[in-house]
């Protein structure tokens, strides 16, 4: 059983820092690369819920694997593993239920505002709330490396 928690472990740990990697360096710019900007923020729009949703997954499983781990009474500290998970999953749900929304508000309202001040202001509201979305999908992706390098320092060893 202590095998099937590690390997799901790795598993969930793998697939949400894949996605982090793969949404943030290759299907973002390219989708951004490729079409125009308004249809571009439509069709990443559509990818966010499921982006958070792998995210909220990979969490969960990874807790419990790291619980299941502890119940049977593994030798390894768990504890340092299990806070850099729930500093992840945080962030990860910060960024999908406080800060997207928040995001896609701004965007909104900057498009229907009429052109002059007020939609310039909205339109640095939104370049604000969207650059702080990024700094957080950056803090996600680092503490995803740095929980890789303890499971691989740590916990399999």
């Amino acid at each position: 059983m202590s095998a099937l928690f590690r390997y799901v472990l790795l598993l969930a740990v793998v697939v949400w820092i894949g996605g982090i990697v793969f949404f943030s360096f290759i299907a973002s710019p390219s989708v951004f690369k490729l079409l125009p900007r308004e249809l571009a923020g439509q069709v990443v729009g559509d990818i966010f819920p499921k982006y958070h949703l792998l995210g909220y997954v990979s969490c969960v499983l990874a807790l419990g694997c790291l619980l299941g781990l502890h119940r049977l009474g593994t030798t390894r500290s768990l504890r340092t593993a299990a806070v850099i998970i729930a500093l992840m999953g945080t962030v990860q749900l910060t960024m999908g239920a406080v800060i997207g929304p928040q995001v896609t508000a701004a965007r909104d309202a900057a498009k229907a505002a009429p052109a002059g001040s007020e939609q310039e202001r909205l339109q640095k509201k939104f370049r604000s709330l969207h650059a702080g979305s990024m700094i957080f999908n950056l803090v996600l992706l680092i503490l995803g490396l740095v929980f890789i390098y303890h499971l691989a320092v740590r916990l399999l060893m």
